[in-house]
């Protein structure tokens, strides 16, 4: 009876783990979009002050 217990829990712990690596993932591709919208808007706003300069 010990063993099944035992090994429940392993059970539990490895599908825990294996979770939270998925949701890590996800994290890191949520702020991975996150960071190249940021640039993206950098760009963007570089471009127009650049232009705004040139203007007479």
């Amino acid at each position: 009876m010990d063993d099944y217990y035992a090994n429940s829990a392993i059970q539990a712990a490895k599908a825990q783990l294996k979770s939270l690596d998925e949701l890590k993932k996800i994290y890191i591709e949520n702020k991975s979009a996150q960071i190249r919208s940021i640039k993206r808007k950098l760009k963007q706003e570089r471009s127009r002050l650049t232009t705004l300069m040139l203007l007479p």
